[in-house]
């Protein structure tokens, strides 16, 4: 073991004497083990302070958690740093935290409140990169578990940061004291002085939210270097540092962040990492179901004209042009707008039967395309949902800011025409970082970039769990983040990674600011001519999230066509019933897929879908018999398909006993949890 550590003290690496202590890395009283090589070689000063942090209360033993929401595992992780933190055990006075957007990192400083209640600290200062995330992270100070005694304060340029008589209230009417700053990247650059006087005079620990964004070659972010430079003169006058990010592999380097080079490429290395694999095993995101669309793009280039299939180019190049082409030409991308509104209005079809509904956000490449995106989804689809644009160009009516607030607006329920709520936004570069909207069903993506960094935090918006539907029954399982995305080998590449992500995770689990960096489009090249363009095909995904195979599309594709309906099925659940023989269809011109198997008749089917609505009837009237009555799930029926059951054919009695079955499914589910 003295060898084997070069004579040096694990823990501060300097020379062991002559007593060193030998330790058990986990605690003998939990493994009862005494092992060589699950030992290491301490000085007795650093093993009295790993011993003294192990005995000691942790977070969770003087903050219960909340029964209904178990801690995830980046949060417990947290836990013990705070505990090697306090004991002085940490070998630099920065953490850095790589956790998912979305995964749940502001819970982090709330937690951190705990060293303000044991007197190592008085004060936190967090700061973000957007006005929007400063209101956010104030707003989820109040009334959260994980700190259940400090409030929070909005404050940039502002001397003192915290008044005296909100630092410590003698004013009954502030039952909470202030102790924790949420100020702005540029808030804290243009005045600095008044953080780091605040800092002499108080003990603080200093929170990094998206540290990336001091990066001085951070796309559309040139104030980054004075950001940084501010930044830099806080840091030592703070307790600790804590590093937060969501996509901190963006390819750059980041402040106050640490790497290793492993053969041409370097790493950066995190103190807690929680990933995508991680937040789905936990159930603290939803699976995502791509739709990846593919095109026909024609160009020209040094004069030369191409025609290309987007999914087919051969070069990056000709698949950025390809790309370009298709969202400012021709019908691609107003066809993939009809696509994904149509899959939307279908599925708020599907949550009627939980008194719920979701929201749809389209990602426009400029300002002037969001707002043609807008006025195409208003015109076609105006009668059955709310559409509103949201860019730093907005010239008429609220502010950009005001329209994303009234797109979050949510109560859980489809409401009336008249009220200010949107079930679609079109922005640019604004709903990324900072729009928390759980009940986002459906993300279209028709943008430039391809920044894993930036394509994460767009998608990341569609992932969130949408707790409120889980109470109304909508439940992890049956929600899905559905992506209408191009296809093209930028954009593949990143989600292939997320796919492969969630398919381990299921494996293992079943057995107006400165706009954010975004979408700048490429610089015009004069040889590069874009001049049509139109969908070629969309491409399902199959349960674990590969892509499906082309004549499998191709059958889904046209089943949703011909029949609607069954839109509010994941399109591998389509394919499931129709080789279980659930749905005989065959596609003009393609071979059968029915597998010789003659069709029901219709008056079995009918039978059929009467004992599955009654089934449905008992299980709702057992719940509530005072709200529910029998025939309930036979008005549901006629409201889904816009007919009875007399009325029907026996391709419409098939798709209505197939949605009875899901939805027997799901509430049988229900039932047993």
């Amino acid at each position: 073991m003295f060898l084997g550590a070069n004579g040096s003290c694990t823990m501060c690496g300097e020379p062991l004497p002559a007593g060193w202590h030998a330790d058990h890395i986990e605690r003998f009283a939990e493994t009862r083990r005494t092992n060589v090589h699950e030992m290491q070689p301490l000085c007795p000063p650093c093993h009295i302070k790993k011993t003294s942090m192990e005995n000691a209360r942790g977070f969770f033993d003087d903050r219960k958690p909340d029964p209904s929401r178990k801690p995830r595992q980046h949060q417990t992780a947290f836990a013990d740093e705070l505990k090697r933190i306090n004991a002085g055990m940490t070998a630099r006075p920065v953490t850095v935290l790589d956790i998912l957007p979305g995964g749940g990192k502001s819970a982090l400083p709330q937690m951190n409140t705990w060293r303000i209640d044991k007197g190592l600290i008085d004060a936190i200062i967090w700061v973000v990169p957007w006005k929007s995330l400063k209101k956010q992270a104030c707003t989820g100070f109040n009334g959260n578990a994980f700190n259940p005694v400090y409030a929070a304060i909005d404050r940039d340029n502002e001397a003192p940061l915290i008044p005296t008589s909100d630092f410590n209230p003698r004013n009954p009417d502030r039952i909470k004291p202030v102790r924790v700053v949420v100020a702005s990247y540029a808030g804290v650059a243009h005045n600095p002085e008044i953080y780091k006087d605040f800092m002499e005079k108080y003990r603080c620990d200093l929170f990094l939210d998206e540290v990336h964004h001091l990066c001085e070659n951070e796309p559309g972010e040139e104030d980054a270097k004075n950001w940084g430079k501010a930044i830099g003169e806080l840091a030592p006058l703070a307790k600790h540092v804590f590093a937060m990010g969501g996509t901190l592999d963006n390819g750059q380097v980041i402040p106050f962040v640490n790497y290793e080079v492993a053969g041409e490429r370097s790493y950066h290395v995190a103190d807690i990492t929680y990933g995508f694999g991680d937040a789905i095993k936990e159930e603290a995101i939803i699976q995502i179901e791509p739709m990846r669309v593919n095109g026909y793009a024609e160009f020209s280039h040094k004069g030369e004209k191409r025609e290309v299939i987007l999914k087919d180019a051969k070069s990056i190049k000709e698949s950025k042009q390809a790309l370009r082409t298709c969202i400012v030409t021709g019908d691609y991308a107003q066809d993939m707008l009809a696509a994904a509104a149509k899959s939307f209005l279908q599925h708020q079809r599907f949550l009627e039967q939980f008194d719920y509904s979701s929201k749809m956000l389209v990602v426009a490449p400029d300002t002037k395309a969001a707002d043609s995106y807008k006025e195409f989804l208003e015109h076609r689809f105006g009668s059955e949902m709310r559409v509103a644009v949201a860019h730093t160009n907005q010239r008429k009516g609220d502010s950009p800011h005001d329209t994303i607030e009234d797109f979050k607006k949510a109560d859980g329920y489809p409401h009336s025409r008249d009220r200010k709520q949107y079930e679609c936004l079109v922005t640019v570069g604004m709903a990324y970082e900072g729009l928390d909207v759980p009940d986002i069903s459906h993300l279209v993506a028709l943008t430039f970039t391809r920044s894993k960094a930036w394509i994460t935090q767009m998608i990341a918006r569609a992932w969130r769990v949408d707790y409120q539907g889980v109470k109304k029954g909508y439940t992890w399982a049956m929600q899905r983040a559905f992506l209408f995305v191009p296809d093209d080998k930028g954009m593949n590449d990143i989600l292939d990674k997320l796919r492969k992500e969630q398919k381990d995770a299921l494996c293992e689990k079943e057995d107006v600011l400165p706009p954010i960096p975004g979408p700048t489009p490429p610089p015009t090249s004069s040889t590069f001519v874009p001049h049509t363009s139109d969908i070629e095909e969309i491409s399902y995904a199959t349960k674990t999230g590969e892509r499906m195979a082309e004549m499998d599309s191709y059958w889904v594709g046209e089943l949703l066509r011909v029949r609607p309906q069954y839109a509010s099925f994941a399109p591998h659940l389509l394919i499931e019933m129709r080789d279980n023989g659930e749905i005989v269809f065959t596609p003009s011109g393609e071979p059968s897929q029915d597998r010789g198997k003659e069709p029901p008749s219709h008056a079995a089917l009918r039978r059929e879908c009467q004992d599955i609505a009654a089934r449905i009837d008992t299980i709702f009237i057992q719940r509530d018999p005072d709200r529910y009555q029998h025939g309930y799930a036979n008005r549901q029926a006629v409201r889904q398909f816009n007919m009875k059951r007399e009325e029907m054919g026996v391709e419409d009695l098939i798709a209505c006993r197939d949605w009875l079955n899901q939805w027997l499914a799901s509430i049988e589910e229900m039932a047993v949890v």
